[in-house]
């Protein structure tokens, strides 16, 4: 499927079309999120993760995505599961990211 590039207002339409998603909020000049963006672009070409929608917020560009960076840093991920938020977290390892994507995979 690849990424959904996205702002506040697609964010809210798309977790409520899509079954499964998950999204990353980025911020210019951030190395983690320059590091996790080519994984997290990996996974969502992934077969096994085909049933979830990736999302992508730059919150420079995008005022609530740009206050929730405020109370956390960056690079900060959301899963939604049927339009609810299932976990939120900063996060800076692959693995990090992979065990929030398995877990969404997961859920019922």
């Amino acid at each position: 499927m690849g990424i959904i590039e996205t702002d506040d207002a697609g964010l809210r339409l798309l977790v409520h079309e899509h079954p499964k998603a998950i999204a990353i909020f980025t911020a210019a000049n951030c190395a983690t999120c320059e590091q996790l963006r080519p994984i997290f672009a990996l996974f969502a070409t992934n077969q096994a993760y085909a049933g979830i929608a990736f999302l992508h917020l730059n919150a420079d560009q995008n005022p609530v995505a740009k206050q929730s960076l405020q109370q956390q840093s960056a690079p900060f991920f959301v899963s939604y599961d049927q339009g609810r938020l299932l976990h939120c977290d900063t996060l800076h390892t692959e693995q990090q990211v992979r065990a929030m994507l398995h877990a969404l995979h997961q859920h019922a």
